[in-house]
């Protein structure tokens, strides 16, 4: 009916686009600050912010990330670069402010998830020769819930990038436009540091296709490799610092080298006759691309560093990089089940096509299967390429459809192809309601720890020392309060597993205490830390049955042997306690949380921060009797006594690691420190400098006033 009447045609395009910018654009508080809350998107912005700085030369190096050492980042320049120059347009002044950057940026990624959305209608329009299809996974790709988490609102992650270059050489695919291929090909090559892999795959499998049936031309072979190197030198020329040569993480001419493999491998295919033996001219291309990429890495180093990659050993486990698929089955996302029976499909179609030697059906079906594979290997890669899963899938199934031709059968087609599609809305439907409720849940969990703890650390600590927190919280402490961390989400080239193991697996007191001093730490943040002592405890180890009770690997649940260590009992732990010589509580806050079928509520701690000190060493050094030293602390609306650590063999000597009096966030001393017996009492005035100098104050009983009963009955 569309290819009879256009205008309905571009009506229907134009409505997904605007139902599609409705889901994407801010209804809520939530919507507005999602910039904060993903860390991606905040560490870009802060890149933009630094290009601004130092325009139009883009840093490549934070000395605040990885404390003590700095990181050395991977991520393309190219994108910090086109941002900032977006954000310098116009007559205005320019503000370069975090909050100005975001207001004029924050709508972008809903442009490109947009033009992604409908060069995926193009492409798929003109694969098909079917408008109504077309427009059907439009619908699907404008609402479901990961093509909207990428391209929403304030979301600045690059990744949304790898959606419109995909959707882009897609399209120029279709309609055999080289010089649009070329342009996803360069936009997915400068803005994404993932991109270079994708495209690796993908254009294998292409330029065997080209290379056995002798079509296109040597030179065009080499085309992508001359476009990995145009923006290479185009990267290299916007950062600051020495040119990257070889790098596995980030463009270099590791990876030129890897397409320049892929058309040495076409080139060296063309000059056989194949007479139609698709196997072995496969066999033979895959071989060859195969040694010489084995070379090219072996060659610079980067083999090894692959191979660690891709198995994960050694690494830490993170949720973004696990497998989409869970056992059982049943435990999966509704909307996951689409894509399964897809991918069963499509192998079998790679080896049915091979058999029986066509050649398109083949590269057809070897082209989505190997776009499900990847996607299914990883959430992260899952939620960028759903345009091209949503896309390459439903054409997979018209094409087989298509093949019916009994009348019977027709109907039953049509009924099934009508049948496919309200399954898929009706998943997209439900996923978005799934996610919109763990997004209002997130935002409530999350909120206090990337808003009210980078705000305290911004306005009471120096910028001279930093802070270990939570490694998920690492760039809200860098980019909103400013202060150098030493776990942030960046975990490779330079992983972050040895400080987590340092600082959340170990024994006590001291030996954290000596991690902080290693890791030059003066504050410490700690929140609820089982999902990173799950993320380097092996299984294996008898820690894991004795601290965990069950859950999963991210969120698993404690029992009360996890006391043992000692960050869970910086985290539980009353902050009036005194929990080592040198650390002391100087913000805190709990929630109040109901379990099910018990009355009240119970206090939890949300986050503590606490504060590496000396401490003052309080001596009472004319008394010829014992005394004690305590004072009440008001923590979590409760009166407690805290009594300081006793030194050694002399009962008359004390580490004190609060002033008093003293008034905190969470916790406070109101009156001063009460010295006394059975027949003595005096007050004793303990002030910041002395704890935070670690002065030895000495007492005199003489000069002390008489104090009054501060004990509780």
């Amino acid at each position: 009916m569309l290819d009879r009447h256009p205008f309905i045609h571009y009506l229907c395009i134009v409505s997904v686009l605007i139902f599609a910018a409705w889901l994407r654009w801010p209804h809520s508080e939530i919507d507005h600050r999602a910039v904060y809350m993903d860390n991606d998107s905040l560490y870009q912005l802060q890149r933009i912010h630094d290009t601004l700085v130092n325009y139009p030369k883009v840093p490549t190096q934070d000395a605040k990330l990885h404390h003590p050492n700095g990181y050395q980042l991977h991520w393309p320049g190219l994108y910090p670069w086109l941002m900032a120059s977006y954000v310098k347009l116009g007559f205005d002044a320019v503000d370069d402010s975090l909050a100005g950057i975001a207001r004029k940026t924050g709508y972008l990624p809903i442009v490109w998830g947009l033009l992604a959305c409908l060069f995926w209608m193009r492409a798929s329009a003109q694969f098909l020769s079917s408008k109504e299809t077309s427009i059907a996974i439009g619908l699907l790709i404008g609402c479901m819930p990961y093509t909207i988490a990428v391209s929403r609102y304030g979301i600045l992650d690059h990744h949304g990038f790898v959606d419109l270059a995909l959707s882009i050489m897609a399209y120029g695919c279709v309609c055999k436009r080289r010089w649009i291929q070329s342009i996803g090909l360069v936009m997915g090559l400068a803005l994404t540091p993932e991109f270079p892999y994708y495209a690796l795959i993908l254009l294998a499998i292409w330029a065997w296709y080209q290379s056995y049936l002798s079509l296109g031309s040597k030179v065009g072979d080499w085309l992508p490799f001359a476009l990995v190197m145009l923006v290479w030198t185009l990267n290299q020329v916007v950062q600051q610092g020495p040119w990257v040569w070889w790098d596995l993480y980030r463009l270099s001419l590791t990876h030129a080298a890897l397409f320049a493999a892929c058309s040495f491998a076409a080139n060296l295919s063309r000059t056989i006759d194949w007479r139609k033996r698709m196997l072995p001219s496969l066999m033979f291309f895959g071989l060859t691309l195969l040694t010489v990429c084995l070379l090219v890495l072996w060659s610079n180093g980067q083999a090894a560093i692959l191979v660690e990659r891709l198995s994960q050993t050694g690494r830490m486990s993170i949720a973004e990089e696990t497998s989409v698929l869970r056992w059982p089955l049943w435990n999966m996302p509704i909307w996951i089940w689409i894509y399964i029976p897809i991918a069963f499909i499509a192998a079998f179609n790679c080896v049915r096509a091979l058999l029986r030697r066509a050649t398109m059906d083949f590269v057809t079906s070897g082209l989505v299967l190997v776009t499900y594979i990847v996607a299914l290997r990883e959430i992260r890669h899952f939620a960028v390429l759903q345009g091209a899963l949503i896309s390459t899938g439903i054409c997979l199934l018209i094409i087989g459809m298509r093949r019916i031709e009994h009348p019977i059968h027709i109907t039953l087609k049509r009924s099934l192809a009508l049948g496919l599609l309200c399954l898929a809305l009706t998943a997209a439907y439900i996923g978005n309601r799934q996610y919109q409720r763990v997004r209002q849940s997130d935002y409530a969990n999350w909120n206090p720890l990337v808003t009210e703890i980078p705000a305290w650390l911004a306005k009471n600590t120096s910028s001279h020392h930093a802070v270990m927190a939570p490694w998920d919280i690492g760039h809200q402490i860098r980019v909103l309060a400013d202060r150098s961390v030493s776990l942030d989400p960046f975990n490779f080239p330079d992983p972050i597993d040895v400080i987590i193991e340092d600082v959340y697996l170990a024994k006590d007191e001291d030996e954290l205490l000596q991690a902080l001093e290693r890791y030059q730490c003066k504050w410490l943040v700690a929140a609820n830390p089982t999902s990173s002592i799950a993320a380097v405890l092996d299984p294996a180890d008898t820690r894991w049955s004795n601290w965990f009770a069950g859950g999963t690997a991210s969120n698993p649940v404690l029992r009360p042997q996890a006391l043992e260590n000692p960050m869970v009992r910086l985290w539980i732990a009353p902050s009036w306690l005194p929990q080592s010589l040198r650390l002391r509580t100087v913000a805190e806050k709990t929630v109040a949380i109901k379990f099910v079928g018990q009355p009240g509520t119970v206090s939890c701690p949300l986050y503590r921060i606490y504060e590496q000190v000396p401490g003052a060493l309080v001596r009472v050094i004319d008394a010829k009797e014992s005394f004690k030293l305590e004072t009440i602390a008001l923590s979590g609306g409760h009166e407690v006594i805290c009594q300081p650590l006793i030194q050694s063999d002399d009962q008359n000597t004390w580490k004190v690691i609060y002033p008093a009096p003293y008034k905190g966030q969470g916790i406070q001393f109101p009156n001063a420190y009460r010295l006394w017996n059975e027949s003595q009492e005096f007050e004793v005035v303990i002030s910041e400098e002395d704890v935070v100098l670690g002065r030895l104050v000495e007492i005199r009983l003489s000069d002390l006033k008489p104090g009054k009963d501060q004990v509780p009955d």
